[in-house]
């Protein structure tokens, strides 16, 4: 019976974790839609701006409570600023890249993630790692040639998407290094304003609130949901009962969705080549997220055949 339901609860999280893959990449949808009608820093001030009323009433209804100190104030600048770096860069590799390809870019943010822990958590750097950054390289060179074989003039919207992928490793390790002193909740809060404050700053990204068409408030709002709301609590109940590796490697499924999602709702399909690179590039970022739980499979199940032979 044990077994049995701790088989079912594996499926279970199996099953919310590809759910949060998929409205993961369904985010990447309606961004790409929306920057043909709204400016990339109207849709993310819009997006934070939604996101944190939307948070801030829903904390009222359960009447959280909010606990101000100063790692979490810094905390909150700190991934306000790379979260908002972050959403634009997306906007801007989105101008260039169909969902799918933009999805893989910000999916090679593991590899920073795998290259920052051994900089700045002393964490031994995983095997593969290095030889895997070198794939990963090699498959965006891919991606980046067209199909006479000369390089594209849209190299930037690429560099846009390590960017995006760079900002959000960066905010991972900062969680981990600098802010465990913070409230969760009250981080939230903060690096919402705090990201809704930032990207106000910037030239035109209110002034062109007024002139967002109708349409473009239903992608935001669509983008809003899935993004932010779904695909996080989809992957936290995925949390309960897999571990984060395991939920990062289902969440490579993500641009396999948006390529679908892509092609259903937008028409568009990569090329020959940009799937060629696409799948280099998710090689290069599973090997070294995949090997060490391999080897451990592999070490675990050797004394037990050991067993069985004598």
């Amino acid at each position: 019976m044990g077994s049995a339901a701790g088989g079912q609860g594996y499926l279970r999280g199996v099953a919310f974790a590809v759910a949060g893959a998929f409205f993961a990449a369904a985010y990447f949808i309606p961004y790409k839609a929306a920057v043909a009608l709204v400016a990339p820093e109207v849709f993310v001030f819009l997006l934070y701006s939604i996101g944190f009323g939307l948070t801030f009433a829903g904390g009222l209804l359960r009447r959280t409570r909010i606990r101000l100190d100063r790692p979490t104030l810094v905390g909150g600048v700190v991934l306000a600023a790379l979260s908002v770096l972050a959403h634009v860069s997306i906007g801007k590799s989105l101008q260039g890249l169909d969902p799918a390809l933009a999805t893989v870019m910000v999916r090679t943010q593991i590899l920073f993630v795998l290259l920052m822990e051994s900089a700045f958590l002393r964490i031994p750097a995983a095997p593969l790692v290095r030889p895997c950054a070198l794939v990963v390289l090699a498959g965006i060179a891919l991606l980046n040639i067209t199909e006479d074989l000369t390089l594209s003039a849209g190299f930037g919207f690429y560099l846009w998407g390590a960017l995006a992928a760079l900002c959000f490793g960066a905010m991972q390790i900062y969680i981990k290094r600098f802010n465990r002193g913070s409230h969760p909740i009250t981080l939230n809060y903060c690096r919402l304003f705090f990201g809704a404050l930032a990207i106000a700053l910037v030239p035109g990204a209110v002034a062109g609130v007024p002139h967002v068409p109708l349409e473009g408030w239903g992608l935001i709002a669509a983008a809003a949901l899935v993004g932010p709301v779904l695909s996080r609590i989809f992957q936290i109940y995925a949390l309960q009962t897999l571990t984060p590796s395991q939920v990062v490697l289902v969440d490579m499924l993500a641009p396999a969705f948006a390529a679908l999602l892509a092609w259903l709702l937008l028409g568009m399909l990569p090329t020959p080549l940009q799937g060629l690179g696409g799948a280099v590039i998710m090689l290069g970022i599973v090997l070294p997220v995949a090997w060490p739980w391999v080897r451990a499979r592999l070490y675990t199940s050797r004394p037990s055949e050991r067993d069985s032979s004598r």
